[in-house]
């Protein structure tokens, strides 16, 4: 192996713990809003590719490369009940990246799962007469934030108007869920807390 001066390392948190991911370079950084094609790889610990920059780039699945047995062992144990073709869930997420990490460890405990990109998507989708049995919601979104999809639901006289919602979200402050329980939040999660968020959703799918 090549000596280095230096190293880069790029740390990302995972489940409250710090990790560091050693590569060779960083070569650039950049923010994107573009959707990720899942189709072009199949490769475990790969999200998909996506243009970044003009350039074509691909995406790490973070929570696969930082999987170890116990941890895998741990998620297995909590779907105690066989959720396959009984439930269906809503998630109403902006970001790409997100809502391809929570279809992919839904659909992986057996949840029939519906994508909407911002609250109007998620509120005009229950509008048009689909049944879901949980909603999972970010809070902040464009077009329709996440705590007026919930007040919309829950203002709603249709029978959605009592389905659980849960909020998945960087803002989770005292103030955060003391807002949230007015909007009509039934949970309050922390983004990608994947150990919680499977918690919960077993425990309202049960």
């Amino acid at each position: 192996m090549k000596d280095y001066d230096s190293i880069s390392c790029i740390v990302v948190q995972f489940q409250n713990q710090l990790f560091g991911l050693i590569v060779h370079e960083i070569l650039d950084i950049g923010l994107t809003d573009e959707e990720i094609d899942s189709k072009a790889v199949d490769k475990e610990g790969l999200l998909g590719v996506v243009y970044i920059n003009e350039k074509l780039t691909t995406v790490l699945d973070i929570h696969k490369l930082l999987e170890v047995g116990k941890y895998t062992k741990k998620i297995k144990a909590l779907n105690p009940v066989n959720l396959k073709g009984k439930n269906k869930v809503l998630v109403v997420e902006d970001s790409p990246l997100y809502r391809k990490i929570q279809l992919d460890f839904l659909t992986e405990i057996g949840i029939d799962v519906t994508l909407a990109k911002n609250g109007q998507e998620g509120i005009d989708y229950l509008k048009d007469g689909h049944s879901v049995d949980l909603v999972i919601t970010d809070i902040e979104m464009p077009v329709m934030d996440g705590w007026q999809l919930a007040k919309e639901i829950r203002n709603s006289n249709r029978p959605f108007s009592q389905v659980p919602i849960v909020a998945v979200s960087t803002r989770a402050s005292e103030k955060d869920l003391l807002k949230g329980k007015e909007c009509g939040f039934s949970h309050h999660l922390e983004k990608l807390n994947r150990d919680e968020v499977v918690q919960v959703v077993s425990k309202y799918l049960k």
